[in-house]
């Protein structure tokens, strides 16, 4: 779930997900850190990254990127 746009990058409402643990459910999304998470709910349980698109990040843009998945 989206909040607003900060320098053309949707901002998430990581406080919805303050549970102990995320749902289950497959939908990756890219983080900053260049990382593909399984949802938005694990990007937002990994050090408040933002989120860059939703799928699976694009490994082809650099050698040193690792998809988690």
């Amino acid at each position: 779930m989206y909040l607003f746009m900060k320098s053309g990058k949707f901002l998430m409402l990581c406080d919805l997900y303050s549970l102990p643990g995320c749902p289950r459910n497959f939908n990756p999304v890219c983080g900053t850190d260049g990382e593909t998470y399984a949802n938005e709910c694990m990007l937002c349980m990994s050090n408040r990254l933002i989120l860059i698109h939703d799928s699976k990040c694009d490994i082809h843009r650099s050698t040193h990127l690792h998809c988690t998945l």
